[in-house]
This record gives C-alpha cells, structure tokens and sequence, in this order.
C-alpha cells in the first residue's frame, strides 16, 4: 500500500498552519499567546508529524 506525499495529508498542513501562526506570534506581529509556549506548540506539533510520517511509512515496502 502506497502513502500519500506529505502535502497531501491533514497533518502536513495542520504542521504549516501552527508553525506559521506561531512564528508570527514570536516575532511580535500578533501576540496572542506568551512566546515559550508557541514554541512549544510549534515543537510538539512538529515532533508528532515526524511521528505520524513515520508511523505512515513504517509497514510500506518499497517499489522493486
């Protein structure tokens, strides 16, 4: 069974969105919430997808 390329999944744009809305709120141009944690939210978010991605791939075989 193939996997989808990333940015046709859910969690690629999921990643996008809160790592751009968290850069934005670190730089000070919409200071929604304390800097630490969009950090976090941005490392979180991330480390799931590299989760999720490998999980995906985990029992994919590769093309001969």
């Amino acid at each position: 069974m193939e996997t989808k390329p990333g940015p046709k999944t859910t969690e690629f744009w999921t990643m996008i969105f809160t790592n751009v809305l968290g850069l934005v709120n670190v730089t000070g141009i919409w200071n929604y919430v304390p800097n630490g944690v969009s950090v976090y939210v941005m490392a979180i978010v991330s480390g799931l997808y590299a989760v999720a991605r490998g999980l995906a791939k985990l029992n994919v075989k590769p093309d001969a």
